[in-house]
């Protein structure tokens, strides 16, 4: 019996879009239908570097993406704990065969999502315009395990795009992957703030997690400071040192208001304070 129809349109608009995205990317993607959890395709960016008049192509960031035919919103309740466990960007992308075009669409909201909702039931993806997203998901509070993702559109890529315009597509692909991956790691070592899009901007999220974590990624800081100092002070001159000694005085004292409440603080801040008021004072 012949499949359906829609089976070899979806294929179609897969095998266009995978068309597209080799251009400027390795492509991959699950050897079965079974192995799918809600991602088409596997990309590694590449930036063409020439070496005796010969392109060679050298791998950057990658993703996984999901192809659509429509920007409709989608139900992902059935792969909530793959996107969870996700280390990678996830994308979505919409075909265009009328025009052949591949439009992308940012998951970079859910980094923060997830360790701000906790456990949920339902989960709806919802492509949008990004000056059409006021929040990056609904509700921001209130209706527990129902909330929808907002995946704000960021570019498009035709079939026929120029050298150039592939060399700005990879960079700006580059830079949201960029941007999403810090995400995922602050999340992982939960230090829980996020960097949004604009670059300029952050989002910061309280809760059980975060409460748990945030003396002591606060210690780590502290110690990432009295380390900077000590690399500088091993080549400033006289004058620059003692503004390093007044710097180091005011990071002093809240160490040592730390020590008084916190006894047992993190050892690597005890041994770079040590060392360094070492260096300074003796």
């Amino acid at each position: 019996m012949a499949s359906p129809y829609y089976f070899k349109r979806g294929w179609d608009r897969e095998k266009l879009a995978e068309y597209i995205l080799s251009r400027f990317s390795f492509v991959a993607k699950p050897s079965t239908v079974s192995d799918d959890q809600g991602t088409d395709l596997f990309c590694t960016l590449f930036r063409l570097e020439e070496s005796e008049g010969i392109d060679y192509p050298l791998p950057l960031s990658s993703f996984a993406i999901q192809i659509k035919s429509n920007d409709d919103p989608f139900d992902f309740s059935a792969n909530i704990n793959y996107l969870k466990t996700l280390e990678i960007p996830f994308l979505l992308g919409v075909v265009s065969e009328s025009t052949k075009e591949l439009s992308f669409f940012s998951g970079e909201n859910l980094p923060k999502f997830f360790p701000h909702i906790g456990p949920l039931r339902k989960l709806t993806i919802k492509p949008v315009n990004r000056n059409e997203m006021n929040a990056p998901y609904d509700p921001i509070e209130g209706r527990k395990n129902d909330y929808t993702v907002f995946f704000p559109k960021f570019m498009t890529i035709g079939i026929d795009s120029t050298k150039e315009d592939l060399e700005e597509t990879v960079e700006v692909l580059r830079g949201l992957c960029a941007l999403i991956h810090r995400n995922i790691s602050t999340a992982k070592v939960q230090e829980y703030i996020f960097e949004e899009y604009d670059r300029s901007s952050y989002s910061i999220l309280a809760g059980p997690g975060s409460f748990n974590q945030f003396r002591n990624n606060f210690m780590k800081r502290l110690a990432e400071n009295f380390y900077n100092l000590e690399w500088f002070s091993n080549q400033c001159n006289d004058e620059q040192k003692k503004e390093l000694i007044r710097e180091f005085k005011i990071y002093e004292d809240t160490y040592l208001r730390i020590q008084n409440l916190y006894p047992s603080m993190h050892g690597i801040l005890i041994d770079q304070y040590e060392r360094l008021r070492n260096i300074l004072l003796n």
